[in-house]
């Protein structure tokens, strides 16, 4: 374990991962209890990750969308750091948002940093989609960062399963293999009521 928690705390993408996480932000690492001065640093970088990649990700968008937000909902009501709540933990790590308070960040990055847009638990990804008005750009790059798988598991069982389908005693086209596999996953997925419809029809429409 102690060998992989190194290889994870070298890591930007993990690390960039973890404070895209709206209930731990930066302010988990900032947590000198749990972390000593190693979180410190810890927050230092991801900061540096995060402002570097919000440039880069600013180019690309729409200025007009970036500085026009809308005001915040009543569906994602504005956090302040130390109020009371019963999600514990959560609101421990708001109130170290106090460090970055008099810092000087892009009004989107301040904000996400200040804890605003409280995190009531369920789907990260849901959270920033329902977000993504308040965050325009910090919603991109979560798309991106939290898209990366964190194991290979998945891929390998990929791999292994179109190494059964593909054998070297069969031959079949692409084609022939791309249907085994999708109406195996599909079955998995529970289709397999609707599925020879749907097969049908998708071959007719061909």
């Amino acid at each position: 374990m102690d060998k992989y928690f190194d290889l994870a705390l070298k890591s930007d993408f993990t690390l960039l991962a973890s404070i895209f996480h709206p209930g731990m932000r930066i302010s988990y690492f900032r947590d000198t209890k749990k972390w000593g001065n190693m979180g410190l640093e810890l927050a230092e970088r991801g900061q540096k990750l995060l402002e570097y990649l919000y440039e880069m990700y600013k180019c690309d968008y729409p200025s007009e969308n970036v500085d026009n937000r809308p005001m915040p909902s009543t569906c994602s009501e504005p956090f302040a750091a130390g109020s009371s709540s019963s999600n514990g933990w959560i609101d421990s790590l708001l109130a170290f948002d106090d460090a970055v308070e008099s810092l000087v960040f892009p009004e989107e990055l301040r904000e996400y940093f200040d804890g605003r847009y409280r995190f009531r638990g369920g789907d990260i990804l849901v959270w920033w989609k329902e977000n993504e008005s308040h965050f325009p750009v910090l919603s991109r790059i979560a798309r991106d960062i939290l898209a990366i798988p964190a194991t290979s598991v998945s891929v390998e069982r990929l791999f292994s399963r179109c190494k059964l389908v593909m054998s070297d005693y069969r031959n079949m086209s692409v084609d022939t293999a791309r249907q085994i596999i999708s109406c195996q996953q599909w079955l998995e997925a529970g289709l397999g009521i609707d599925l020879p419809d749907f097969l049908s029809n998708n071959v007719s429409n061909n």
